[in-house]
C-alpha cells in the first residue's frame, strides 16, 4: 500500500486512499509498527507536503494520522522534517481553526521531552 503511493504519487486519488487507510491502521496498536517499518510516516510528510496546502481535508487526515504515532515515533517524525512541513501547513492553512489546532498540538507535543 505505501509502495503504491510512492510508485503513483502523482495520482492524487491513489494517495488519498493510501493515506485513509493508514491513518485508520495507526489507530490500532497492531499496526503502528508495521507502518513505521514500512515508510509510513514518511509519505504521510510527503502528502502533507505536496497535498496538504490545497487539500485542506486530505491536511487534516494526514495531521490526524501523524497525532495517532506521534506518542511513539516522534524522533522519526521531526527526523523526516514533520516541524516544518507543519509550519508550513500552518502558515498556508491559517485559517481553518481545525488544521491550525491539530498543528498546533503536534507541535506542542513534538516540543516536549
Amino acid at each position: 500500500m505505501i509502495d503504491s503511493a510512492n510508485l503513483y504519487f502523482e495520482q492524487e486519488r491513489i494517495v488519498k486512499l493510501t493515506c485513509a487507510t493508514i491513518r485508520k491502521l495507526a489507530g490500532r496498536a497492531d499496526s503502528k509498527e508495521d507502518i513505521i517499518s514500512l515508510g509510513g510516516i514518511k509519505i504521510i510528510l510527503k502528502v502533507l507536503a505536496e497535498y496538504g496546502i490545497r487539500d485542506p481535508i486530505l491536511a487534516a487526515s494526514c495531521l490526524s494520522t501523524i497525532v495517532f504515532l506521534a506518542d511513539e515515533y516522534k524522533d522519526i517524525i521531526v527526523k523526516e522534517d514533520g516541524v516544518n512541513i507543519c509550519v508550513q501547513i500552518l502558515e498556508q492553512l491559517i485559517q481553518i481553526e481545525a488544521v491550525v489546532q491539530s498543528i498546533c498540538g503536534i507541535l506542542a507535543f513534538l516540543a516536549n521531552d
